[in-house]
């Protein structure tokens, strides 16, 4: 292995580093969903508010850096999209 091939390129993201493939990248955004909705369900309530801090906002972060912006933008949407289908993965299942 050279040098060269583990030297990342500018705007190269993690998901970057696998070989290209159709499936790899439906993989990557079907995962990063999943992950998403999992995250959701971790809230640590926030004294004074009604709104609690869920490890939805981490994952969201994770899955667009990882996954760059067009992967992470499809995995997030596919989220939303599952969630309004009613699949109980929003923040405390609702």
């Amino acid at each position: 292995m050279s040098i060269a091939a583990a030297t990342p390129r500018p705007g190269q993201v993690l998901a970057d580093l696998l070989p290209a493939s159709r499936v790899k990248d439906a993989a990557l955004v079907l995962g990063g969903a999943a992950l998403t909705g999992v995250a959701a369900q971790i809230a640590v309530p926030v004294p004074g508010s009604p709104v609690p801090v869920t490890g939805q906002t981490f994952a969201a972060l994770l899955v667009g850096t990882a996954l760059g912006a067009r992967r992470g933008f499809l995995s997030l949407a596919l989220y939303a999209l599952v969630g309004m289908a009613g699949m109980p993965w929003f923040a405390q299942a609702g």
